[in-house]
């Protein structure tokens, strides 16, 4: 689990990032949110999990919402649904 990035859900199919290789994952991004609760991964928009322990920087964002830069240079967006459970992760 710690090569992933970052899990992304499209079209209704589940992906997990890693740094040189993308796998379809054949579950729900809400069954591994669950498993993935108690770990450095947090819910940082309806399709997306990110995995802290890549996370490079984050920053202010149009609309309310923030840009989390990985440490691979990948952009993502935190929906600013998200964004109070973000800082709470970071804050453990």
């Amino acid at each position: 689990m710690e090569d992933i990035l970052f899990i992304d859900s499209v079209d209704g199919k589940t992906f997990l990032y890693c740094s040189n290789e993308v796998y379809e994952y054949k579950d729900t991004l809400s069954s591994l949110e669950q498993m993935l609760l108690y770990t450095s991964f947090v819910r940082i928009s309806k399709n997306c999990i990110m995995n802290l322990n890549e996370l490079r920087s984050v920053r202010s964002y149009l609309n309310h919402r923030m840009e989390a830069t990985m440490k691979n240079g990948e952009k993502l967006i935190v929906s600013r649904g998200y964004i109070d459970h973000l800082k709470k992760k970071l804050g453990e």
